[in-house]
């Protein structure tokens, strides 16, 4: 089941998008970007959780295509917002 959520965020585009790398790498996931879009992979013990981004102006937009199935789209979500929130 797929995910489509937007998380706005304060500071430019390269700051976040390096932050998510850092997080993603850290973790031992992948992270691959072309400017303002990329994808991610990671398997944390919970299973795998895949998605796209887009950074347009102070919004990241997030589609997660593949997650485990017992894990609502708005954990993943709010996970997310709290992180760039930092």
């Amino acid at each position: 089941m797929a995910c489509q959520f937007s998380i706005p965020f304060k500071g430019n585009a390269s700051t976040i998008i390096s932050r998510v790398n850092e997080a993603i790498t850290k973790a031992g996931g992948s992270f691959t970007t072309a400017g303002n879009t990329g994808s991610f992979h990671i398997s944390p013990p919970i299973g795998k959780i895949s998605g796209e981004f887009a950074i347009e102006a102070s919004l990241m937009k997030i589609n997660i295509s593949h997650k485990p199935v017992f894990i609502p789209c708005k954990t993943i979500e709010q996970y997310i917002a709290r992180y760039l929130a930092e």
